[in-house]
């Protein structure tokens, strides 16, 4: 099944490589080829252990692999490979071989450590993977007087010195508030405004627009005299002179711009007005045929166009030449990201809108574009997701487009947390960032129950942790940003269950806090062995008695907690077969069937959130509200012979999601949020999604009589027979 996968990834890269239009898909298409190939290579071989937390067997689960799609890991560690330039650069300085082992050395000796304990004063170093702070770590604990860690970290790490990196990067001093993010750092967004390219139908259309119509108009006043007056022997001399240069013109054109269908088929009027150009100028005479075509292009063009020279023709090539000036979108994307060239690539931007004015004078003379023409929507947007600021900031500004991409930024919050707990800044920082890249790590796919490395397990990591002297208590801090960061989302996203990148970083900042709660992650429904860990059990335990009695308890048949034997480590998994359609006959759907009852009884975190007292910021009546909002527009996709199964899976999502913000209300305010929906339902113009909304409303007002909305079955959805 594994190697069926990974073959299936090998081909689509292949055919991506082979055909994709764009040469940078085709370049990103041969690397992804490669590494699917290296991940076959190495299934076939044995040298890999799918599922496993060190899925290569020579080396540790603290090593970076490079991890593909779907968690599959090629073998390669990201430290790897060839010396990089700065390592290089390293060794020349040092006047030492150009060799990882004899870097490491060196960079143990007494120089060397020099030089690591200057990076650290200052601040200019990179931690791209983890593994590029092990020495910085060395450093400092030979400094702070810790000799013996030190020699541990160095003793674990030395039998990989010859093939991993740990030197870190040279780089220039963050210089920011630790409060400081960003969605896309500045060179992100240019490479992205870069890449922007016209689309073809719009470059022809404007080549037509400003170049051959024009010509075609040319060709047009060129025969007109010749078809009135009926004359199409003799010329005179001034007109076969025209005639010759128009000829001449159309090959210098065509050697410039694209030749439309309308000048290149003889059938066509513009083309026959070019084509009899040759016989009339070669015999100072056109035959009857030619006549007779000639006269019918020049009638059609009249009545179609008007007369070279007319008012509406004027006119109408007026509005064309207009329309074709306007700047091409990809040509003002390009400005935007010169202009991005004159700040730091590396960091956001304090304020964007000043990146994201008209075009000035300077720049219309080096690009051509018009002065003063405005940057489009597209262009300023993009320039937005670099705004510099704090994560609220962010958050009220609209920046963060999605819970997933609040999650990305999310460990920028656990790493400030966990550096409250040192005097030392320098050590402070140096975790931080080992921790802020230990967290950009892909997770690896994980069978068995097997749980993902934590940065526990990485040794320097470790040893940093043992120096925390409580410089302040973090708990508190832990316990605010957790209530925080968690009351953001469901206030922003409340009809999307947590991204697990986001449950991770509250599971570190509840244990940061003290506090023990089982928060669970969301499975991956194709990977599932049919058997829940632990901690689901302890999860529904939780939150059975939380939503006791309420509208979720009763929507969802929640059954009692003792219905379930805690001490019994299958108990809970059964629970969930049971409550779900599975037959018995193994298949992905059948095991999201049983992997959504798992949600439903542990309301995938929400009732563990809420007994730590998150709430959202905006109340739960808006979150409410917000989450019909997402379920309406999940509804009004339900159209057509062909509904995508995802959009049955989030529509139960955000449904989920409504019906548990409504259990936190009074009936008084359930009341009215239903109400409020109701008549939001009403007003839909497309009726069976008027139909299908109002129907799951009723299942709200009266759980018993209506069955509960899921997202997976093999059968047709029932909801999909409502309004049909």
């Amino acid at each position: 099944m594994d190697n069926e996968y990974a073959l299936a990834q090998w081909r689509q890269a292949l055919r991506t490589a082979e055909t994709a239009p764009a040469e940078k898909s085709r370049a990103n298409a041969r690397r992804r080829l490669s590494s699917w190939g290296q991940v076959l290579e190495s299934l076939r071989s044995g040298a890999l252990k799918l599922g496993s937390r060190t899925p290569v067997s020579k080396l540790p689960a603290w090593v970076t692999l490079e991890v593909l799609r779907g968690g599959f890991a090629t073998g390669k560690p990201v430290a790897g490979g060839d010396l990089s330039e700065f390592e290089l650069a390293f060794a020349r300085e040092a006047g030492i071989p150009e060799h990882r082992g004899e870097i490491f050395a060196h960079a143990v000796s007494d120089g060397g450590l020099q030089q690591l304990w200057s990076a650290l004063d200052s601040g200019e170093y990179e931690v791209d993977v983890p593994e590029s702070s092990a020495l910085l770590t060395v450093a400092w604990l030979v400094r702070a007087g810790d000799p013996s860690s030190a020699l541990t970290i160095v003793e674990t790490i030395r039998p990989f010195s010859e093939t991993l990196r740990f030197l870190p990067a040279r780089a220039r001093a963050v210089g920011r508030t630790p409060e400081a993010t960003w969605l896309e750092d500045a060179g992100t967004v240019a490479e992205t405004l870069r890449e922007k390219q016209a689309p073809e139908q719009i470059e022809r259309m404007n080549t037509v627009l400003s170049v051959w119509n024009p010509f075609a108009d040319r060709l047009l006043a060129h025969w007109q005299g010749p078809v009135a007056e009926g004359r199409f022997k003799d010329f005179d001399p001034e007109w076969l002179e025209a005639g010759r240069a128009l000829i001449a013109e159309f090959e210098r054109l065509a050697a410039e711009h694209p030749v439309p269908r309308r000048h290149k088929n003889p059938k066509e009027n513009a083309a026959t007005l070019r084509l009899a150009l040759t016989p009339a100028i070669e015999g100072n005479y056109l035959p009857e045929p030619e006549q007779l075509r000639v006269r019918r292009a020049v009638t059609a063009m009249l009545e179609r166009r008007g007369a070279p020279g007319s008012p509406e023709l004027t006119s109408l090539r007026e509005t064309q030449r207009s329309q074709a000036s306007i700047p091409a979108f990809a040509a003002l994307a390009h400005l935007a990201a010169a202009r991005l060239g004159q700040v730091p690539s590396d960091a956001g931007i304090p304020e964007p809108a000043l990146f994201a004015g008209s075009v000035t004078p300077e720049e219309s003379a080096a690009s051509g574009i018009p002065v003063a023409t405005p940057l489009p929507g597209s262009v300023t947007s993009a320039l937005r997701r670099s705004t510099l600021g704090s994560l609220d900031e962010l958050l009220e500004a609209g920046i963060f487009p999605s819970a997933e991409a609040l999650a990305a930024q999310s460990p920028q919050i656990t790493a400030r947390v966990l550096g409250e707990g040192f005097t030392d800044p320098v050590l402070r920082e140096l975790t931080s960032r080992t921790y802020l890249a230990f967290r950009r790590r892909r997770s690896l796919l994980l069978l068995n129950l097997e749980r993902q490395g934590q940065p526990e397990e990485i040794p320097w990591f470790a040893a940093a942790r043992k120096h925390a002297d409580g410089a302040t208590d973090s708990r508190e801090l832990a316990r605010a940003s957790l209530l925080w960061l968690a009351g953001e989302v469901l206030s922003h996203w409340p009809g999307v269950s947590l991204p697990n990148s986001l449950i991770t970083e509250l599971g570190v900042l509840a244990k940061s806090a003290g506090i023990k709660v089982p928060l669970v992650e969301d499975l991956a429904v194709d990977i599932f062995e049919g058997r829940f860990s632990r901690k689901f059990t302890e999860a529904f335990l939780l939150t059975s008695p939380v939503l006791s009695g309420t509208l979720y308890a009763r929507y969802y048949r929640l059954p009692p907690a003792d219905v379930i034997y805690p001490e019994d480590p299958t108990s809970f998994t059964r629970l969930c077969f049971e409550r779900s359609s599975f037959d018995h006959h193994w298949c992905p759907v059948c095991a999201g069937t049983v992997v959504e009852q798992e949600k439903i009884l542990t309301s995938h975190n929400m009732a563990a959130l809420v007994s730590l007292g998150v709430v959202p910021r905006v109340g739960w009546r808006v979150a409410a509200e917000r989450a019909f909002e997402l379920a309406a527009a999940l509804v009004g996709r339900l159209h057509g012979t062909r509904v995508h199964p995802r959009t049955l899976k989030e529509l139960a999502q955000a449904w989920r999601q409504l019906v548990f913000c409504l259990s936190m209300l009074d009936s008084e305010e359930q009341a009215g949020v239903l109400a409020w929906a109701r008549d939001a339902a009403s007003a839909e113009g497309v009726a069976p999604t008027r139909e299908r909304l109002l129907v799951l409303l009723d299942g709200l007002e009266e759980p018993e009589e209506h069955p509960m909305l899921l997202g997976w079955g093999h059968k047709k959805h029932w909801l999909l027979e409502v309004g049909c």
